[in-house]
């Protein structure tokens, strides 16, 4: 069992998914214009509905370049026995035994899922799900934002808190 996910590695990354969010969400008005003009409205209205939303879209295209500059160049792999950092460019950066940890907290929430009206609200309010892994070591404080985006991580990763309890490794699970 081996769980992996991008690291967060700057805060950024929220204001990012929050703007895309807002934009996306105003690219349904010249949709609906648009698609209105089809049927009943004066073609003209299509026009101007073409060139917003193609607008909104370059916002959108933009706002996911920054996203990939925030994530991607490093990512968590933890397993039974360690959690490491990975980086495309260098390889492994960091590698800490599990062994040497007394205590991991770990924040996990699924990014895709959506629980309804309530959880878009708050998306839309700034508050999207963190997920992020905590633990001391050496008497240094370590902390790791990461993303869960599939099923598949988050129970990789709940197959590893099992593996760090069976080793008595104190575990709080924040949801």
């Amino acid at each position: 069992m081996m769980f992996k996910a991008d690291i967060i590695q700057d805060r950024k990354y929220f204001q990012f998914q929050h703007f895309n969010l807002i934009i996306l969400t105003l690219s349904i008005i010249p949709v609906v214009f648009y698609y209105n003009s089809l049927f009943g409205m004066p073609q003209w209205v299509s026009i101007p509905a073409g060139i917003i939303y193609l607008v909104l879209m370059i916002f959108v295209f933009k706002n996911q370049k920054k996203i990939q500059k925030v994530l991607g160049k490093k990512h968590l792999e933890a397993n039974a026995d360690s959690i490491a950092i990975y980086s495309k460019k260098d390889g492994l950066i960091e590698q800490y035994s599990i062994s040497a940890i007394n205590k991991i907290k770990v924040q996990k929430n699924l990014q895709l899922e959506t629980g309804g009206f309530k959880d878009v609200i708050e998306q839309f309010k700034g508050n999207f799900p963190e997920s992020n892994l905590k633990f001391r070591i050496n008497n240094e404080t370590k902390h790791f934002d990461f993303i869960i985006d599939t099923h598949y991580q988050l129970i990789q990763l709940e197959k590893c808190i099992k593996a760090w309890e069976e080793k008595n490794i104190e575990v709080s699970v924040f949801n």
